[in-house]
Protein backbone atom coordinates (compact mmCIF):
# COMPACT_ATOMS: atom_id res chain seq x y z
CA UNK A 1 0.00 0.00 0.00
CA UNK A 2 1.25 3.83 -0.79
CA UNK A 3 1.46 6.04 1.41
CA UNK A 4 0.50 9.50 1.11
CA UNK A 5 3.81 12.04 1.34
CA UNK A 6 2.20 14.74 0.22
CA UNK A 7 1.00 17.10 3.27
CA UNK A 8 -1.67 18.70 1.94
CA UNK A 9 -3.94 18.39 4.43
CA UNK A 10 -2.97 21.52 6.52
CA UNK A 11 -3.18 21.74 10.04
CA UNK A 12 -5.42 20.93 12.30
CA UNK A 13 -7.09 22.45 15.18
CA UNK A 14 -5.56 21.46 18.07
CA UNK A 15 -2.49 22.66 16.17
CA UNK A 16 -4.24 26.41 15.54
CA UNK A 17 -5.19 26.25 19.43
CA UNK A 18 -1.92 25.28 20.83
CA UNK A 19 -0.21 27.75 18.74
CA UNK A 20 -2.20 30.84 19.55
CA UNK A 21 -1.62 29.74 23.51
CA UNK A 22 1.90 29.96 23.05
CA UNK A 23 1.91 33.05 21.17
CA UNK A 24 -0.50 35.05 23.89
CA UNK A 25 1.61 33.96 26.52
CA UNK A 26 4.27 35.61 24.83
CA UNK A 27 2.61 38.85 24.11
CA UNK A 28 1.33 38.82 28.33
CA UNK A 29 5.29 38.79 28.74
CA UNK A 30 5.62 42.19 26.04
CA UNK A 31 2.69 43.82 27.48
CA UNK A 32 4.04 43.30 30.96
CA UNK A 33 7.63 44.55 29.95
CA UNK A 34 5.45 47.47 28.46
CA UNK A 35 3.99 48.12 31.95
CA UNK A 36 7.23 48.07 33.50
CA UNK A 37 8.93 50.24 31.08
CA UNK A 38 5.96 52.42 31.34
CA UNK A 39 6.55 53.20 35.63
CA UNK A 40 10.33 53.74 34.71
CA UNK A 41 9.39 56.51 32.68
CA UNK A 42 7.69 58.15 35.25
CA UNK A 43 10.01 57.01 38.10
CA UNK A 44 12.53 58.99 35.82
CA UNK A 45 10.21 62.41 34.78
CA UNK A 46 9.74 62.47 38.69
CA UNK A 47 13.55 62.12 39.64
CA UNK A 48 14.28 64.33 36.75
CA UNK A 49 11.90 67.65 37.83
CA UNK A 50 13.55 67.02 41.70
CA UNK A 51 16.90 66.86 40.37
CA UNK A 52 16.31 70.62 38.19
CA UNK A 53 14.26 71.89 40.96
CA UNK A 54 17.34 71.20 43.15
CA UNK A 55 19.48 72.76 41.23
CA UNK A 56 17.54 75.87 40.72
CA UNK A 57 17.29 76.31 44.13
CA UNK A 58 21.12 75.78 44.61
CA UNK A 59 21.79 78.35 41.96
CA UNK A 60 18.91 81.09 43.18
CA UNK A 61 20.82 81.05 46.88
CA UNK A 62 24.39 81.07 45.01
CA UNK A 63 23.77 83.69 43.18
CA UNK A 64 22.37 86.39 45.40
CA UNK A 65 23.71 88.14 47.90
CA UNK A 66 23.50 87.30 51.25
CA UNK A 67 21.17 90.10 52.40
CA UNK A 68 18.63 89.92 49.29
CA UNK A 69 18.57 85.88 49.74
CA UNK A 70 17.68 86.74 54.10
CA UNK A 71 15.19 89.56 53.11
CA UNK A 72 13.22 86.64 50.60
CA UNK A 73 11.49 89.27 48.25
CA UNK A 74 12.71 88.08 44.89
CA UNK A 75 10.73 90.02 42.60
CA UNK A 76 10.23 92.93 45.34
CA UNK A 77 6.69 93.34 45.73
CA UNK A 78 7.88 93.43 49.44
CA UNK A 79 5.92 89.96 50.07
CA UNK A 80 7.76 86.66 50.90
CA UNK A 81 8.56 83.96 48.31
CA UNK A 82 9.67 81.35 50.50
CA UNK A 83 9.41 80.34 53.67
CA UNK A 84 12.68 80.93 55.64
CA UNK A 85 13.60 80.35 59.06
CA UNK A 86 16.51 80.67 61.83
CA UNK A 87 16.77 77.54 63.21
CA UNK A 88 19.63 78.33 65.27
CA UNK A 89 23.43 78.76 65.53
CA UNK A 90 23.48 80.44 62.19
CA UNK A 91 21.90 78.09 60.88
CA UNK A 92 19.01 79.21 57.99
CA UNK A 93 16.15 76.65 56.00
CA UNK A 94 13.27 76.74 54.03
CA UNK A 95 10.67 74.92 52.20
CA UNK A 96 8.54 74.82 48.99
CA UNK A 97 6.90 73.00 46.94
CA UNK A 98 7.79 73.69 43.25
CA UNK A 99 5.84 71.39 41.16
CA UNK A 100 3.12 69.04 42.73
CA UNK A 101 4.03 65.74 44.86
CA UNK A 102 8.07 67.46 45.49
CA UNK A 103 8.57 69.23 48.36
CA UNK A 104 11.97 71.07 48.49
CA UNK A 105 13.60 71.85 51.43
CA UNK A 106 17.18 73.94 51.95
CA UNK A 107 19.51 75.03 54.31
CA UNK A 108 22.18 77.47 55.05
CA UNK A 109 24.68 76.87 57.76
CA UNK A 110 28.41 77.70 58.93
CA UNK A 111 30.61 75.50 59.37
CA UNK A 112 33.94 75.95 61.96
CA UNK A 113 36.18 76.32 58.85
CA UNK A 114 34.58 79.54 57.72
CA UNK A 115 32.94 77.96 54.82
CA UNK A 116 28.90 77.84 54.21
CA UNK A 117 27.63 74.28 53.82
CA UNK A 118 24.24 74.88 51.20
CA UNK A 119 22.51 71.73 51.36
CA UNK A 120 19.10 71.11 48.93
CA UNK A 121 17.02 68.17 49.38
CA UNK A 122 13.92 67.62 47.07
CA UNK A 123 11.80 64.52 48.48
CA UNK A 124 8.90 62.69 46.05
CA UNK A 125 6.85 60.01 46.53
CA UNK A 126 6.52 56.93 43.80
CA UNK A 127 3.52 54.77 42.85
CA UNK A 128 4.41 52.40 45.68
CA UNK A 129 4.04 55.56 48.50
CA UNK A 130 7.98 55.37 49.14
CA UNK A 131 9.49 58.19 49.95
CA UNK A 132 12.27 59.02 47.09
CA UNK A 133 15.18 61.88 47.79
CA UNK A 134 17.77 64.31 46.00
CA UNK A 135 20.08 66.37 47.70
CA UNK A 136 22.71 68.50 46.61
CA UNK A 137 25.28 70.18 48.71
CA UNK A 138 27.79 72.89 48.09
CA UNK A 139 30.44 74.43 49.84
CA UNK A 140 30.77 78.31 49.39
CA UNK A 141 33.53 80.49 50.96
CA UNK A 142 30.31 83.74 50.97
CA UNK A 143 27.20 84.51 49.29
CA UNK A 144 28.64 86.57 45.85
CA UNK A 145 27.90 90.23 46.34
Amino acid sequence: MKQNMDNSQGMSLLEVVFSLIIFSIGMWGVLGMYALGEEGVKYGNKATLALNAAQQKMEEIVALSEEAFFWDDRDGDAVSETRMSNIGSGVFSGEDEPWPGILRRWSIQPTQSGLTLISVLTVWKNKKQKEKKIELRRFQMKFSE
